[in-house]
């Protein structure tokens, strides 16, 4: 169709007074038009002019100057609109036949009138610009040639009953939106404004061009390419409409097994953030067994394909840790689900489930279960609770998921998997997720209707706090003398990295990070101090104990980060909490500032610009980060007759990794010296699981990092007792033709909690890998030798070993070049260990006959003192 078909001319100088058909449902106008299926209008009262009705279709009444009276379900409210450029818009959005009446308070008040059919009744809703938060897309891209503003009114994620979706956009001059150019299977409607009468731009449809001009329209047919330009000089505004496709007749419906519709519905769930969409569920990782294999097994075999694709795991633990590690790297946008058999399998899911929920991460876990129908039991696996016949294995899984189900009826995914996946896709609510699925129900099937296995995307909204706690935040830092912040995980999931940057370069405020909210300042900042709480830098510490004001984003705050309550010291520090959990950011007693920590963050540059911290301060930044520098510089520099110590292996780990690397780690003495020394020189280059501290989580985790991104290079750091508990998953890794480097510091034993059973007095017991002594009575023989490169080699991994710093650079330069899997074993001494710069607290015995024992206690009993309860 030649695009002069598509484009409507409006007049120059605006519509007349009343209102003026741009398109109609059926047939626009001009008639060769296509049928964009929306009626579109301008609407001119005048003042004084009131306006009632109650109109078939679905409306939206869309403000776009002027001022106005609205009355609908019994609510009167006065808006108003001074610039369509500079203010987000106000929204009437009606349900077919619903009343309303507008009054006209202004002589220029214009509206859009949207309208389309639509079948479903559902309650008015008012749309405020407090309710809008503007999405600045295209940031970075090409040069920030498409940075545009994008104010989305409401979509099916929203407003799931309506049939339009509507929104609009603002082209700054010269710049390109709707870029890359895309396409929809529905028609769509652009109404252009510009910041001047004589401005234009310009409309891609398909190979050919419109100049497009004040009050124009274009419908763009559908299956046609888009994508828009304002001229330089001219801004332009563009109010876009689009009805969603109609749904499929509810009465239709296709007959499946349980395990079939639910592999069917998990391939259509889509998440979307900034408006780039992802798969939600990803693949599934599975181990079968007689509860799962000839039910969701046998479904993933007939409909999975490369759109929910099976990976298999050598331990279910291990498969959950590489889902959750997967969800992290991808900013909670996306997962894999995890399925097992009933009895031991489902059991060893558990811990990943804990890591799930205490790191505030999605992970869909779907364990086989006992039989619905009771008749065979008790089955093999079955734990008899002899309280209930309703009670297996599975209701282990209820204190460490925020949503349980168990399936008992095949119709119960109807009501069971919409709440699972709102649950996976808010970031406010997302943890683990369980659905138990007892094994003869995953046989049965059902009629279940067509629309279920529609496509479905969620969208992750980037909320703003109210303008009143804005104004009451402000008001404290600028009020600080010594405010501080603390940056966790929250800072990294949404995709806050560059917000914080430009927040602390504006303000001065320094700032430490939590083991998951590393990188969210790069250590080349002015502001950032490193690691802060019980595995801190001295000089991220030293300013979080004098700070009058700690400003937390995106942390939950645990002991490691507080120093179990006693890092904060200034008596009068107060606390901001900035986080998508309300939980989260009242802690301590904060002033909350509840929403995306991206959309805060921006908020507060903008509310605080011209506002920075005193010189005096500044300097004091300046003056603990040089001297923290020279103090980490003597901790990774060689020991005398130490061949290699740990701070030396991160050190090179560091410099091996660089800006294209990740490390992970999660467990042992490892996070509290690379917390420490690790210099992040990108966001992403560091992953900790501390949150759950969960030894194994490392090689498995390791898998999720690289499915989720594929490009960077991998490194899996952990000790040699965490490698003895899960290291199976490198058989994995060489099945999936994965490239990994794992590297081993072999200590012969667990020697974090060895180093902290001696530094509070205690005898060596139980945590050295030690032969047993002739008399039996302890562990005290010589060391347990394991070839941690051997065991490597077995597994179809290449090993390496490195046992002084020449050899551990030339095993990085090996690993880099080698293909697949390599793991570097390093001997390291368990007795060289790193400086602490904060409290933790570990109870010690109040009795001992141990004279270490006895002065640990002391010493506890001084540090428990310095606890304080903020709230």
């Amino acid at each position: 169709m030649p695009p002069a078909q598509t484009l409507l001319r409006g007049p120059r100088d605006g519509f007349p007074s009343g209102f003026t058909a741009i398109t109609r449902a059926e047939g626009a106008l001009p008639s060769p038009t296509p049928e964009p299926q929306m009626d579109f209008g301008s609407r001119r009262p005048g003042r004084g002019e009131t306006i009632s009705e109650t109109h078939p279709f679905e409306t939206a009444w869309v403000l776009l100057r002027g001022a106005a009276e609205l009355t609908f379900a019994g609510t009167t409210v006065t808006v108003q609109r001074g610039s369509l450029f500079d203010e987000p818009p106000t929204v009437l959005h009606l349900g077919p036949s619903t009343s309303v009446t507008l009054r006209t308070h202004s002589d220029d008040t214009e509206w859009a009138v949207v309208r389309t059919p639509n079948d479903r009744r559902f309650p008015p809703r008012l749309y405020l610009p407090a309710d809008l938060t503007p999405e600045y897309r295209g940031a970075g891209l090409v040069q920030n040639a498409c940075l545009r503003n994008v104010r989305l009114i409401f979509d099916r994620a929203s407003r799931p009953e309506a049939n339009l979706v509507l929104g609009e956009v603002i082209n700054y001059p010269g710049r390109w939106s709707s870029y890359p150019p895309h396409h929809h299977d529905q028609p769509e409607i652009y109404h252009y404004r510009f910041t001047h009468p004589d401005g234009y731009g310009h409309a891609e449809l398909g190979d050919e061009v419109v100049k497009v001009r004040n009050h124009d329209t274009v419908v763009i047919p559908p299956g046609l390419d888009h994508g828009q330009v304002s001229a330089p000089g001219y801004g332009m505004y563009y109010l876009w409409m689009i009805r969603r496709p109609s749904p499929p007749p509810r009465s239709k419906t296709v007959t499946l097994n349980m395990a079939a519709a639910l592999v069917r519905f998990l391939k259509r769930q889509y998440i979307s953030r900034d408006g780039v969409e992802h798969r939600l569920i990803n693949g599934v990782w599975g181990i079968f067994g007689h509860g799962n294999v000839t039910g969701f097994g046998q479904a993933l075999e007939e409909h999975g394909g490369r759109g929910l694709p099976y990976l298999q795991a050598k331990n279910e633990q291990g498969m959950v840790h590489a889902a959750v590690a997967f969800a992290k790297a991808r900013q909670r946008l996306g997962t894999y689900a995890c399925t097992s058999s009933i009895g031991p399998g489902a059991t060893n899911m558990l811990t990943g489930a804990a890591v799930a929920t205490v790191n505030r991460l999605p992970v869909l876990l779907l364990p086989g279960d006992i039989f619905a129908n009771r008749r065979p039991g008790p089955v093999l696996q079955q734990l008899e609770y002899p309280t209930s016949q309703d009670v297996s294995v599975n209701d282990c899984f209820r204190p460490v998921s925020k949503y349980w189900d168990r399936l008992n009826r095949p119709e119960q995914l109807l009501t069971a998997l919409p709440e699972a996946m709102r649950i996976l896709a808010d970031p406010a609510e997302t943890d683990a997720v369980t659905l138990a699925m007892p094994e003869d129900v995953q046989a049965e099937s059902c009629a279940y209707p067509l629309h279920f296995f529609e496509k479905r995307v969620y969208t992750v909204e980037r909320p703003g706090c109210s303008a009143e706690r804005l104004r009451a935040a402000v008001a404290a830092i600028r009020a600080a003398k010594r405010p501080f912040i603390v940056a966790g995980g929250g800072v990294h999931y949404s995709d806050a990295t560059a917000a914080l940057d430009k927040f602390c370069a504006a303000t001065g405020i320094p700032a430490g990070v939590t083991q998951a909210g590393k990188g969210a300042l790069l250590d080349s900042h002015p502001s950032c101090l490193g690691a802060v709480g019980v595995t801190g830098t001295a000089a991220a510490n030293a300013l979080a104990l004098e700070a009058d004001l700690i400003i937390n984003v995106g942390t939950r705050l645990s002991d490691f980060t507080t120093a179990s309550k006693s890092q904060f010291q200034n008596p009068r520090v107060r606390f901001l909490g900035i986080n998508i959990v309300s939980a989260d950011a009242h802690k301590h007693g904060a002033l909350p500032l509840i929403g995306d920590a991206r959309a805060i963050l921006a908020q507060l540059t903008r509310a605080l610009a011209g506002w920075s911290l005193p010189t005096k301060y500044r300097a004091q930044v300046a003056r603990v980060r040089a001297a923290w520098d020279t103090t980490r510089a003597t901790l990774v520099a060689p020991k005398r007759g130490v061949p290699l110590t740990q701070a030396q292996v991160i050190d090179e780990l560091n410099l091996a990794c660089g800006a294209d690397g990740t490390v992970i780690h999660a467990s042992g003495g490892i996070p509290g010296d690379i917390h420490k020394l690790w210099r992040s020189h990108a966001r992403n280059d560091y992953h900790s699981e501390y949150g759950y501290s969960c030894m194994g989580y490392e090689i498995a985790g390791a898998l999720g990092l690289k499915l989720a991104d594929p490009k960077r290079a991998v490194y899996a750091f952990l000790g040699d007792g965490s490698y003895l508990m899960l290291h199976t998953e490198i058989v994995t890794a060489v099945q999936e033709g994965l490239k990994l480097t794992v590297v081993v510091c072999d200590n012969h034993g667990f020697g974090c909690i060895h180093g902290l059973q001696r530094g509070s007095g205690g005898n060596s017991f139980g945590n050295e890998f030690r032969h047993r002594t002739a008399a039996g009575s302890r562990l005290e023989g010589r060391p347990v030798d394991v070839d941690f490169a051997k065991n490597a080699e077995s597994l179809g991994a290449t090993g390496l070993r490195a046992t002084t710093l020449t050899e551990l650079r030339a095993a990085f330069a090996t690993a880099k070049s080698a293909p697949g899997v390599v793991v570097i074993h390093v001997p390291v001494p368990a007795d060289v260990r790193l400086p602490g710069y904060s409290w933790w607290d570990v109870p010690v015995s109040a009795t001992s006959q141990l004279p270490g024992v006895r002065a640990a206690s002391k010493a506890y009993a001084r540090g428990i003192k310095r606890q304080r309860f903020y709230y």
